[in-house]
């Protein structure tokens, strides 16, 4: 069952990354006044982002283990959550959302920040009880330092998320479940030992009208803004890109993408072609972007191959799998991409990959 839906994941993966990238393109080529036209595009890139993060969920469920932690929207996670614990609760018990974060990432690891959110929503749900009432649940940037209420050891002056979920009753004549009673400890220290080794922190505490409320508090990732990348990318213009993937939709896209950032891309749908071309010449080119899925030779092995002919070259992996699968833990790669990713990622793991070595002179691309 994890081998097929593993499988089905990495299919899914492939065909959000072309509607992204595809989408992210024609935003860029749109002119300003087709407003409507651009409305639409930002739409379909929402909705890859949600089933992004569907496949995310269901890489999850295929690792039996997962100890790797990488960028992960908690907006696009709450989201999600919220929207299948609606269709689960009873009518007497509503959700109320509010969430002002969506961009802003944490380094996190998915499985354990799921059941960090998931039990706090349990609890919550189970301290309403039958009554009813409202489960809120908020994601919004915050500074721990201006909490006059409590100091946050490690968190002053760092750019924060505070994600916070309470229980709130219609009104505080419920009786014996008020505002006095505290919440099951061993919920609360799992919680909070989740929080902490994400290097944030958990506090909580009753609610005037019956209820009680969590807020967490989790370090920013560094940020990358949608419109640095083609700005960085200008003095770049001349770099040579060669980009490797079986599905030439997604080495389509990939194309696109880098061609709007300013690079001059080579694109093979045959790892052997691509290895041909360069044997030809080791030299035409400043960088490969190669998938690890693909027929006669995996991306490890033709990476393998290209750093016999030329040992200096960068060259990035391009996968839907995860953090914890050995190709992605390749050290022979100076970087691995993530499917579905957006333009702003790409932009900066290229340049990342390419700094500091100078641009060259341009010349015919060869073709496959």
């Amino acid at each position: 069952m994890r081998v097929l839906a593993g499988g089905i994941a990495h299919e899914f993966n492939n065909i959000l990354a072309a509607i992204m990238g595809f989408s992210e393109i024609s935003l860029l080529k749109l002119p300003p006044e087709l407003t409507r036209i651009r409305d639409n595009l930002e739409n379909v890139l929402q909705a890859s982002r949600r089933g992004a993060e569907l496949v995310r969920h269901l890489l999850a469920f295929c690792r039996q283990a997962d100890t790797g932690f990488h960028h992960l929207e908690v907006q696009a996670l709450l989201k999600e959550m919220a929207r299948l614990l609606r269709s689960a609760l009873p009518a007497s018990l509503a959700i109320n959302t509010n969430f002002l974060a969506e961009g802003r990432t944490v380094e996190a690891n998915l499985d354990r920040m799921h059941r960090m959110v998931l039990v706090l929503c349990t609890r919550a749900v189970r301290d309403l009880g039958q009554a009813g009432g409202v489960l809120e649940i908020g994601l919004e940037p915050a500074r721990p330092d201006l909490d006059r209420d409590r100091q946050w050891p490690g968190l002053a002056e760092k750019p924060c998320l505070r994600l916070w979920i309470a229980s709130r009753r219609p009104d505080s004549g419920q009786g014996e479940a008020g505002p006095g009673r505290e919440w099951p400890d061993p919920d609360l220290d799992q919680a909070t030992g989740i929080a902490r080794e994400h290097g944030g922190d958990l506090r909580s505490g009753p609610c005037p009208q019956g209820g009680h409320w969590v807020e967490i508090f989790l370090p920013c990732s560094a940020q990358v803004s949608g419109t640095d990348g083609p700005a960085k990318a200008e003095a770049s213009r001349l770099r040579r890109i060669m980009v490797v993937d079986d599905e030439a939709v997604l080495a389509l896209a990939m194309t696109e993408m880098l061609e709007g950032l300013g690079y001059g891309v080579t694109a093979c749908t045959h790892p052997l072609k691509a290895l041909q071309i360069l044997s030809a010449d080791p030299g035409a080119f400043d960088l490969v972007i190669t998938d690890q899925l693909m027929p006669s030779l995996s991306g490890s092995s033709l990476c393998r191959e290209i750093k016999s002919l030329r040992p200096d070259i960068p060259v990035l992996l391009f996968t839907g799998q995860e953090e914890d699968t050995p190709a992605s833990q390749d050290p022979q790669f100076q970087g691995v991409l993530r499917k579905p990713l957006l333009l702003s990622e790409l932009a900066q793991a290229v340049e990342q990959a390419l700094s500091p070595e100078a641009a060259h002179e341009a010349g015919p691309w060869p073709k496959c």
